[in-house]
């Protein structure tokens, strides 16, 4: 059933598309909802086919950028992101994608500029903080010194095995 709702979105968009009445936005719509048909691949077709009559389309990029991204093409989808900004700098949006584009890519100090700019942009945002958030826990857990205490000693030469540091007292008799 998704299957032929997909086709027949598909002949809709290329019939509107090839007859000038569809604008981006409208095909980028039909995109959406292909995307939540589970449809990736005939998203991409149709965000492909708006990007072959309007190659300066930002909305365009950054679907682009999403759908690649949610097919785990991380470095496809950071150069689709930097497209779209170039054509847009102001979408929080695309600038998140980035974000989590260059995250995955493991780019951290990158990502957390991009997430900064999303917030920047739209501080009511809650993904980019969150994703933020993410990349600085994983910073933190880089960067925090790792150090481990000697392990006490019964001063009968041997060690406690629990490694904690305790003070001993010895009975008086």
């Amino acid at each position: 059933m998704a299957m032929i709702y997909l086709q027949v979105v598909m002949i809709e968009m290329v019939a509107a598309v090839e007859s000038n009445k569809a604008s981006g936005e409208v095909a980028l719509q039909n995109a959406v909802r292909l995307l939540s048909s589970d449809g990736l691949d005939g998203a991409m077709m149709v965000v492909d086919q708006e990007l072959a009559g309007d190659p300066e389309s930002w909305e365009a990029w950054a679907a682009k950028a999403d759908i690649l991204y949610l097919q785990g093409d991380f470095s496809g989808a950071k150069s689709n992101c930097k497209r779209a900004l170039e054509l847009n700098p102001d979408n929080a949006l695309a600038w998140n994608t980035l974000g989590n584009s260059l995250y995955r890519l493991h780019e951290l100090e990158e990502a957390i500029d991009c997430y900064d700019r999303a917030i920047d942009l739209d501080p009511l945002l809650a993904k980019a903080w969150h994703n933020k958030k993410m990349a600085l826990d994983i910073r933190l857990s880089r960067i925090r010194p790792r150090f481990s205490l000697p392990r006490a000693s019964r001063g009968d030469g041997h060690r406690d095995g629990d490694g904690s540091l305790r003070l001993r007292v010895s009975k008086v008799r």
